[in-house]
């Protein structure tokens, strides 16, 4: 015999009802409109905290229907909107391929039908989007003598923060230099939500790029192999053996200038503390001297550092922050350790009584931190955190420094972070800065944290 939730079943005949009806229509990335309704309405049941409101949701006439599917997709196509969901969520345009209900943001996959939480939608260039910005670049390119410069393929730099490339093989005929662009440079929320329209005009885009390095490409050869001949005397004979991978330049900024900003991406200790890439920037005013010349941190200082660390046993360290959001994770904290093992970055989500808590767990510097979040209600970025629906007096505010925070706001985790300094919010919240700096050792074959 089966059992199944009386409001589950209610969802199964409305999803069939919609798809039977109204399963022709596309969002701008092509996947189902419905999927995308679907998605809205499960966020709209999940904030009204009224699992049994589904039965409203089959009380809904077709020309009901038809209208959220005409609000939907206005805003998913980037036109100004402002319409609410049936159980009372508010629906704001964010921008093309996104929509903001309440206070999350969700958007378009072109690799999946429906809408999913801003948080845990891949950043990278990839799949589908890019497969057609590579044809557009491919048609747009077959005649012009920058043709040779190939195309472009995805890249992911980890530094003082992530960032998602598309980099083109490197140009001999301009020093060996790799022509860059930034993957959310295409004015979309990720490269995978982006609409057919941002994506062609992304190529045009790149394209001017491409043919602005195919014009300068001898003074960009000149620049490159100076800076590639200075840099090589100076890590000749560093410890660890690090060596140039290659220099990159993004030409959007600097299509007509004559000097050039540069990027040289290093095999070094990176920020994991492990054999990686570390990256440096070199701005067009450079001269290149030899007496001013400067290789990062990542470079030359990075490998004693890590020496430190295996000395106590350790493969890295942890800040207070991490340390307690880690272990409120879903898949525990074990888990999450085993993924950062490898990864620069992991996601994990809790469910709690007033929203999904994302947690991004990532490497800076050798230590773990967490940027986190509650839509709309708590942000956590590094030694800040940030209280919404929380007024306080100002001479409440004035007097936090030295308190913990778990002394001023019920978190659904260990709080007992030190305050240092604290500011209101334009939208009745409170900003506070926390001592983020007593770190633990952590050793990921056992999972051991410690001091």
């Amino acid at each position: 015999m089966f059992v199944i939730d009386d409001s589950q079943f209610q969802l199964a005949i409305f999803h069939d009802r919609l798809d039977r009806i109204f399963g022709s229509f596309k969002t701008p990335v092509g996947t189902p409109l419905t999927a995308a309704l679907k998605s809205a309405l499960k966020v709209d049941l999940r904030r009204s905290g009224d699992l049994t409101a589904a039965a409203k949701l089959i009380e809904l006439t077709p020309a009901c229907i038809a209208q959220l599917l005409s609000d939907l997709n206005f805003a998913l196509r980037g036109h100004r909107s402002d319409f609410q969901l049936p159980l009372g969520s508010r629906v704001l345009n964010d921008d093309d391929g996104a929509i903001r209900i309440a206070d999350e943001i969700h958007v378009l996959d072109a690799e999946r039908p429906g809408l999913f939480p801003l948080e845990v939608t891949s950043r990278h260039a990839e799949g589908r989007n890019l497969e057609l910005l590579r044809g557009h670049i491919r048609r747009m390119t077959a005649r012009l003598a920058c043709r040779r410069i190939g195309l472009p393929s995805p890249h992911h730099i980890v530094d003082n923060d992530s960032r998602p490339l598309l980099q083109f093989p490197p140009l001999a005929e301009a020093g060996g230099v790799v022509l860059q662009r930034f993957a959310y440079d295409l004015s979309a929320p990720r490269f995978r939500s982006a609409t057919k329209e941002q994506v062609r005009d992304f190529a045009v885009d790149i394209v001017k790029d491409m043919r602005a390095l195919w014009k300068k490409r001898k003074q960009v050869a000149a620049r490159v192999e100076q800076l590639r001949t200075l840099l090589e005397q100076q890590i000749a004979n560093m410890p660890g053996e690090p060596s140039i991978r290659s220099i990159d330049i993004d030409m959007s900024r600097q299509r007509t200038d004559d000097k050039f900003d540069l990027y040289v991406e290093y095999d070094a200790i990176d920020e994991a503390m492990r054999p990686g890439l570390v990256l440096d920037f070199v701005p067009a005013h450079n001269d290149l001297d030899p007496r001013w010349a400067r290789t990062p941190y990542g470079v030359w200082g990075r490998m004693k550092e890590r020496e430190r660390l295996n000395r106590a046993g350790a493969d890295g360290e942890i800040d207070p922050i991490a340390f307690d959001l880690l272990k409120v994770a879903s898949e525990g904290a074990t888990t999450v350790l085993t993924r950062l093992a490898d990864c620069y970055e992991t996601l994990t989500i809790v469910t709690t009584a007033v929203g999904p808590l994302y947690c991004t767990f990532y490497w800076q510097d050798g230590c773990i931190r967490v940027d986190a979040t509650i839509p709309g209600r708590l942000d956590v970025f590094g030694d800040r955190v940030e209280l919404r629906d929380c007024p306080l007096p100002e001479t409440v505010i004035d007097a936090l420094p030295g308190r913990t925070l778990d002394t001023v706001a019920k978190l659904p985790m260990d709080c007992h972070w030190k305050i240092t300094g604290a500011e209101p919010l334009m939208s009745d919240g409170l900003r506070v800065q926390i001592a983020n700096e007593d770190r633990r050792f952590v050793e990921f074959a056992t999972g051991r944290i410690w001091r």
